[in-house]
């Protein structure tokens, strides 16, 4: 059975997005179904939308099963710099939008 899960994880420009993307994906079994970061060297260059360069990283994936409560124990588990900034967007199969997750500790007021 398939239950697919789209996730964006966004954190700040101040990273190296490459690595950071290369830690979060020993969460998962076989990194190479892990995240991929925009600015990843399978990528085309300057393949986003817009005129500019982006100002914070990205990474993407859409996971068959993934076991999301333990992906955010793993991403809040990590020692962030900067942790206001990092967010994991996440969308269900089911669902409609995608919903915000906080996985550097700290939530909005």
């Amino acid at each position: 059975m398939s239950v697919v899960t789209n996730a964006i994880l966004c954190f700040g420009a101040g990273y190296d997005g490459v690595e950071i993307v290369s830690k979060v994906n020993q969460f998962f079994d076989d990194p190479r179904f892990g995240f991929v970061h925009v600015e990843d060297p399978k990528m085309p260059a300057h393949w986003w939308g817009g005129s500019k360069m982006l100002e914070s990283e990205i990474a993407i994936g859409a996971f068959n099963c993934l076991d999301l409560d333990n992906l955010i124990i793993y991403l809040r588990d990590m020692v962030w710099e900067w942790p206001r900034e990092a967010q994991l967007l996440v969308k269900g199969e089911d669902d409609d939008v995608f919903r915000s997750i906080y996985v550097g500790g700290w939530e909005p007021a």
